[in-house]
């Protein structure tokens, strides 16, 4: 998506502000506690408040929220309650900035290669279901956008293989979303 806009920026006019500045804050293995604790200071510092031509956020977290961690009976990381409580506090952080919001599902796991992975955590595809079900309420509840990843990606021919190790996406499963997503972020900016 970064570079889609990076080319949108070159035949852009900075003067009239068309112009578009894409912040990817994800950090690898985050879950939303850390997105909270880090989300006013980001905010700050992309000086969001003073954004002429508005802000969009879009928020693809959930994932390692809904694993479960440790050796033998593995505990959830997080429970359903405590992260839909989170994800609304994340929500209601962005209206205060802008209605263009955009909640991006949860895609789905191999099992075979997530139970367990990195000897640790446990990743089923049935409370990523559940979890990804939390992330559409809370956005519906806050009439912002969500983009259902889960049904679209295991509909694609052999699924599996646009995942890296079970759980990322590989270079294929990164095109796919950011072709599937794109539309969305397209219409949201009204481009």
């Amino acid at each position: 998506m970064k570079q889609y806009f990076w080319r949108k920026n070159i035949k852009g006019d900075i003067v009239n502000n068309e112009y578009y500045w894409l912040y990817n804050l994800g950090i690898s293995g985050n879950m939303t506690p850390d997105v909270l604790k880090r989300i006013k200071v980001e905010s700050i510092a992309r000086k969001v408040e003073r954004r002429a031509k508005g802000v969009v956020f879009i928020f693809a977290i959930g994932i390692n929220d809904s694993a479960l961690e440790g050796e033998g009976n593995p505990k959830p990381r997080l429970v359903e309650e405590e992260f839909a409580k989170n994800y609304e506090t994340l929500v209601s952080f962005a209206k205060q900035y802008t209605n263009k919001i955009l909640c991006v599902g949860l895609t789905p796991v191999d099992e075979a290669k997530t139970n367990p992975i990195y000897n640790v955590l446990w990743y089923n595809n049935d409370r990523i279901k559940s979890f990804n079900s939390v992330i559409k309420k809370v956005a519906a509840k806050n009439k912002v956008g969500f983009i259902e990843l889960h049904r679209p990606f295991i509909k694609q021919q052999d699924s599996k293989n646009l995942l890296i190790d079970g759980l990322h996406p590989n270079n294929k499963g990164h095109k796919w979303m950011y072709e599937y997503i794109k539309p969305h972020v397209l219409n949201l900016l009204g481009s």
